[in-house]
């Protein structure tokens, strides 16, 4: 493959995960940040909902690579046996 190949590949993938990564990452820290700041325990959520963000930021970025698969039609060929 050429680098004029794979960059739109990479622009893809790179786009979905930072906005989609950014947005389930900000949406399970603040879940986690606010129970935790309703429990009191205000340094211990800003912790929490960093770590949450993080672990949701996992299987979108999986997600990312797929759907930049997908859409550039890179799945290999199904050879029957």
């Amino acid at each position: 493959m050429t680098y004029g190949e794979v960059l739109p590949i990479w622009w893809s993938m790179v786009w979905r995960g930072f906005f989609g990564g950014a947005v389930a990452g900000f949406i399970a820290g603040f879940i986690v940040g606010f129970v935790g700041a309703i429990l009191g325990q205000t340094d211990a959520s800003a912790f929490w909902g960093g770590i949450a963000g993080l672990i949701v930021a996992i299987p979108v970025s999986l997600w990312a690579m797929r759907a930049a698969i997908n859409k550039h039609h890179l799945r290999p060929a199904q050879t029957s046996t």
